[in-house]
């Protein structure tokens, strides 16, 4: 074996070796074809200057804000910035942002988004680096992208700190009324709540009355046969005691009933008859819910149908 051949052997051979101690000492890490990317360490922190897209800023023009970590924050303004972190399985994580917002004295609203997702915040002022609280939001196993955009911008983001959210300690709730003359009803109430906490979500919604949601309809009122109808050829029940007239004499009712109990309005406006659909929101919600449940249950492997 010349020389040459034997120098090219031992390079290689140091080369091998210098893999083995690398690997063996964490100094890289080998992933293979279709492997997972490795899960993100929480709590997680990232300089707000370091995130895709943004700016480095080390004053707000002209104003100052002394103390930020790193080489200095980002200022959101015009643009977005954004950063992924990896979860090994679905769950629910806590954002912070420690930042500043001098605009608005009043407060500010700020956007962050979450796989697309957005959620809000209200910024107070602040002239000096204080934590913001962005809450708890969900994400999904594998990379989750996470994204401050300026809707509304203006807030200086020093650094963001992603981390497991911590629940409150639901064995603390306690199903007893603080005032010992409370009514009954308010003290099954209570007990009703203390049932359902950490389990459920309570939600109300209030309709849009006098006024809302107005349904209309080709329902008039036929002079000449004296009775309501539609342009379909079905008859309303004309209210007796409604009866008025118009600018110009013409006698009209201001209500009839049709078939399905229903009360329709005179509009004098189209000379029709309309409705306020009252439960508008409140179906809205219930069928909102009842897809997403659905789709949730399938995505876990579960098929559910429902009549929505």
């Amino acid at each position: 074996m010349n020389g040459k051949l034997k120098k090219k052997f031992a390079l290689a051979a140091a080369g091998v070796m210098a893999a083995v101690q690398c690997g063996s000492t964490g100094l890289f890490t080998s992933v293979a074809a279709g492997e997972d990317t490795a899960a993100t360490k929480f709590p997680y922190v990232i300089e707000g200057e370091s995130m895709e897209g943004a700016d480095l800023w080390t004053s707000i023009y002209q104003t100052e804000i002394p103390g930020y970590s790193g080489d200095g924050f980002f200022y959101l303004t015009a643009k977005p910035a954004s950063f992924e972190v990896t979860v090994p399985e679905d769950g629910m994580y806590s954002i912070t942002v420690r930042g500043a917002q001098i605009l608005n004295e009043g407060g500010r609203q700020q956007a962050v988004k979450i796989n697309g997702v957005k959620y809000t915040t209200q910024a107070a002022y602040s002239d000096k680096w204080i934590d913001y609280d962005f809450g708890m939001v969900r994400m999904n196993k594998g990379v989750n992208t996470i994204e401050f955009i300026s809707e509304y911008g203006y807030m200086a983001i020093d650094k963001v700190t992603v981390s497991n959210a911590v629940f409150p300690d639901l064995s603390k709730a306690s199903g007893t009324t603080v005032d010992k003359d409370a009514t009954p009803e308010t003290k099954a109430l209570m007990s009703y709540l203390k049932s359902v906490y950490g389990k459920n979500i309570l939600s109300g919604q209030q309709e849009i009355y006098g006024g809302g949601h107005a349904v209309e309809t080709t329902i008039r009122y036929d002079a000449n046969a004296n009775k309501c109808v539609d342009q379909e050829g079905v008859e309303y029940v004309i209210d007796e005691d409604s009866w008025d007239k118009t600018e110009q004499g013409e006698k009209f009712p201001w209500h009839c009933t049709g078939p399905d109990g229903q009360v329709y309005t005179y509009s004098t406006q189209n000379r029709n008859y309309t409705y306020n659909d009252y439960n508008y929101e409140v179906r809205y919600i219930k069928e909102l819910t009842l897809t997403s449940e659905a789709t949730a249950r399938v995505t876990h492997g579960t098929t559910v149908s429902h009549s929505v």
